[in-house]
């Protein structure tokens, strides 16, 4: 019987030919479209882990933004609501990271950037969370 030395690559692993690259996910986001009478348009953002980011929302003019977020924060979870007006410069919304399970009231009176991601910075590997945003 001989030892085997596994030698790690930074960034990837290789199990039985597939990589899995440990890398922040970006989940894409869902949408069911406007709604007729309130032009309302919903977002949802399903799987979020430890270090994912969502993606961000297409470039719409709205006035009230209101968010729900479930799931398991794990130890450490939190989520972050982000803005920005050119797509690639980010900046935290109003409220600070969140810590638990429940509705997000609007965004603070000043925020309406066009475009809104969720991200995860902290938690564990137990930690799954679902984001969904109403926009109008």
């Amino acid at each position: 019987m001989s030892n085997t030395t596994l030698t790690p690559t930074v960034g990837a692993v290789a199990l039985a030919g597939v990589a899995a690259l440990f890398s922040p996910l970006t989940i894409q986001p869902t949408s069911n479209g406007p709604e007729v009478q309130g032009r309302q348009q919903t977002f949802t953002w399903s799987g979020l882990s430890a270090g994912s980011v969502g993606a961000a929302t297409p470039n719409l003019s709205w006035r009230r933004a209101s968010f729900q977020v479930s799931g398991v924060f794990g130890s450490g979870g939190t989520l972050q609501l982000q803005g920005s007006n050119d797509g690639s410069t980010w900046n935290n919304l109003t409220p600070s990271a969140l810590n638990s399970a429940g509705f997000v009231g609007a965004l603070g009176t000043m925020e309406a950037p066009k475009f809104i991601r969720p991200e995860v910075p902290g938690g564990d590997g137990t930690t799954l969370l679902n984001v969904t945003g109403w926009l109008s």
